[in-house]
């Protein structure tokens, strides 16, 4: 029995200065199908398992999105559906991801994503928060 993988790698190479983009794209699944020791040059080369989705949950890690950030010399702040739900929590899941969606594809760039952008993607998506009954 057989199951697919999913193994997310940052592979670091060191090519000659000359290689363009579209070559290593159009290369680069020749040289891992291939075996990459036997097709890169004799240089050092590091990888990184930033994550891995196994179907089965065996070999599951989660992604390393700091990691790989680092790698790039980069820096994000994560929302996520729980975020939401703490200010819509009359919402469901796909629902606040629905919000983070919305919110991140329409925030203003001078302000950023933020508590109040969250909180307006919501009410345009699902109208205003349902007040509590009162008794």
């Amino acid at each position: 029995m057989s199951r697919v993988v999913t193994i997310t790698a940052a592979i670091e190479i060191e090519l000659p200065y000359e290689t363009m983009l579209y070559q290593l794209q159009e290369d680069l699944p020749y040289l891992l199908h291939g075996g990459l020791r036997s097709e890169l040059p004799k240089t050092p080369y590091n990888v990184a398992v930033l994550a891995v989705d196994d179907e089965l949950g065996i070999l599951t890690k989660p992604l390393d999105v700091k990691r790989l950030l680092d790698r790039q010399r980069q820096v994000a702040v994560i929302w996520e559906v729980d975020d939401v739900l703490v200010l819509r929590p009359e919402l469901t899941d796909d629902q606040a991801w629905e919000v983070l969606q919305d919110a991140y594809d329409c925030h203003d760039a001078g302000i950023g994503l933020n508590w109040e952008t969250i909180e307006a993607a919501a009410e345009s998506l699902y109208g205003p928060e349902p007040q509590a009954l009162s008794s």
